[in-house]
C-alpha cells in the first residue's frame, strides 16, 4: 500500500516537517540555522517548515537534503510529501468561512484512523443531522455570520464522509444533556436521536452516553478530540471554544486527554444501555 494513501495535505505538511527534524537530529552538530542557510531560507522560515507551518519549494528542499545527508530514498520521500502537502483539498473551497486551524482540523480528521471525542453537552459534528447542525451553528453568540450558515452546514455534512471508511474508527462520548436538549425543536431532536441510533450500528462507530447520575466529572470541562494516525505520525489533540480551535501534539497534553477519555469511558453507560436511554427519550 502507498505510504501516502489516505494522507491529507495537512498531515503531509506535518509529516514533512517531522521527517526533516528527524534527519537533522541524526547529525548532532547540525543546527536549524545551518540547514536554513543551506536551503537558502531564513532561520524563522525553516523553523516553520520543521513545525509543519510552511512548505518549502522543491529547490529549497533539495538543497536542505544535501546538508542533511539524506539518502536517495529519503529524498524521494521528502519530495513526495511536499507534493502531497501542496495538494488542494475539497475543504479548501470553504477557506472563506473557516479559520486556518479549522482547516487543519478537517485535514487531520480526514486522515485519522482512530478518533476519540469527548463531546460534553454537544452531539459531535461528525454525528449531527443537518437540522441539528444548523441549530448548533445558529446558537446565540456563535462565530458564523448569518449569511454563511448554510455553507457551514454543508461543510459539516461533507466532513462526515470520513465515517464511510470502515478502517477509520470513531468513539464518541456525549453528555446526557446533548440528547435531551431540544435543539431546533422536538422534531429536530427526535430526528437527531434516531440518527445516533442508526450510525451507532456501524462496526467502526461507538457512541456512549455519560448520564447525569455520573455526577461531577472531567467531561464537564472543554470538549476535545484525539486523532491517531498510525505508526508514522504522533497523535493530535483538538479543543474548541467560542473563540478558537486549538491543536496540539504535546505528548503531556495527549497523555492527559487519553487518560481523561479512559475515565469517562468507565463512567459512561455501555453502548447497549446508551441506546436504551436514547430509545427511552424518544418515547417520552
Amino acid at each position: 500500500m502507498d505510504e501516502l494513501d489516505g494522507v491529507s495535505a495537512t498531515l503531509a505538511t506535518r509529516r514533512l516537517g517531522l521527517t526533516l527534524r528527524a534527519l537533522r537530529g541524526r547529525i548532532t552538530t547540525l543546527r536549524v540555522a545551518d540547514v536554513a542557510k543551506a536551503a537558502g531560507l531564513s532561520q524563522p522560515t525553516w523553523s516553520q517548515v520543521e513545525t509543519g507551518v510552511a512548505i518549502p519549494s522543491s529547490e529549497h528542499l533539495a538543497a536542505a537534503a544535501k546538508i542533511l545527508e539524506a539518502t536517495d530514498e529519503e529524498v524521494a520521500t521528502l519530495l513526495a510529501l511536499r507534493e502531497r502537502a501542496k495538494r488542494r483539498e475539497w475543504w479548501h473551497e470553504y477557506n472563506d468561512i473557516t479559520s486556518p486551524n479549522l482547516s487543519k482540523l478537517i485535514g487531520y480528521e480526514t486522515s485519522a484512523i482512530d478518533t476519540k471525542m469527548c463531546a460534553g453537552g454537544w452531539v459531535p459534528g461528525l454525528l449531527q443531522t443537518p437540522d441539528w447542525a444548523r441549530a448548533a451553528i445558529n446558537v446565540a453568540g456563535a462565530k458564523t455570520r448569518p449569511e454563511d450558515v448554510e455553507r457551514a452546514v454543508e461543510l459539516r455534512m461533507r466532513r462526515q464522509a470520513v465515517l464511510d471508511n470502515p478502517r477509520a474508527r470513531l468513539h464518541a462520548i456525549c453528555g446526557e444533556e446533548s440528547i435531551r436538549y431540544r435543539a431546533g425543536g422536538w422534531d429536530v431532536q427526535t430526528t437527531q436521536l434516531r440518527h445516533l441510533l442508526e450510525v451507532g450500528e456501524a462496526e467502526n462507530i461507538t457512541v456512549q452516553i455519560l448520564p447525569f447520575t455520573a455526577g461531577l466529572h472531567i467531561g464537564h470541562s472543554q470538549p476535545y478530540s484525539i486523532f491517531e494516525f498510525g505508526e508514522f505520525d504522533p497523535p493530535i489533540v483538538h479543543q474548541e471554544d467560542l473563540v478558537e480551535v486549538t491543536l496540539t501534539d504535546n505528548p503531556a497534553e495527549v497523555r492527559r486527554c487519553k487518560y481523561a477519555f479512559g475515565v469517562l469511558e468507565g463512567l459512561a453507560l455501555s453502548v447497549e444501555n446508551s441506546r436504551k436511554l436514547i430509545e427511552s427519550i424518544l418515547k417520552e
